[in-house]
């Protein structure tokens, strides 16, 4: 284990971890906030992070990644827990896959966030100027969060598949076309 990783840790909120999913549902996994609803549905801007831990060590960060989903938290994870229902992209039901194969394995996925402030500054309208809150455009914050990972570790996180020039899993990518291949028989299937 590399303890770098810890003091990065240190500096985010926690915000629960995914498990199994317990019910029999289309999804493989679910998710345990320990936030409040108020804070899972905060609107500012985050990045967020999945960490992989054995025996509540620190192994390492998977994925850095942004959102500005105007659901907070609950649409940021969301994507992921939910991505076997309705029609998902390939690198969410990727993912999906990923985590319910770690999870499998022993390993336990937390999700941890850093929530993007927001300033205040004045600004011009069109007779006007007032003074509004506007919001930091996350993809700079991101970047420079992976920017600074690879900078410690030599790389982009391991789910960071885009930044290190990788492809998604060949597997699951072929697993993702049958999974959509499917759902449009089922659907054509309901039309009749």
């Amino acid at each position: 284990m590399d303890t770098r990783n810890l003091n990065i840790i240190d500096k985010l909120t926690y915000v629960g971890e995914f498990s199994l999913a317990t019910k029999s549902q289309d999804n493989l996994i679910q998710f345990n906030k320990v936030l409040t609803p108020k804070e899972m549905s905060n609107k500012q801007g985050r990045i967020y992070f999945f960490v992989e831990m054995v025996d509540d060590e620190i192994t390492k960060i998977l994925k850095i990644g942004k959102s500005s989903d105007k659901s907070g938290l609950n649409g940021t994870i969301g994507c992921y827990v939910n991505a076997l229902s309705g029609t998902p992209g390939q690198n969410r039901f990727c993912m999906h896959h990923m985590i319910y194969d770690k999870l499998k394995d022993g390993f336990k996925i937390k999700v941890y966030v850093r929530f993007v402030e927001s300033i205040t500054k004045m600004v011009n309208g069109l007779f006007s100027e007032v003074e509004m809150e506007i919001p930091l455009d996350v993809t700079y914050i991101e970047q420079l969060c992976l920017n600074d990972y690879k900078e410690l570790f030599g790389n982009f996180p391991d789910w960071n598949f885009m930044e290190r020039g990788e492809k998604l899993p060949i597997d699951l990518m072929e697993s993702f076309g049958i999974f959509i291949t499917n759902k449009k028989k089922s659907k054509n299937t309901e039309l009749i």
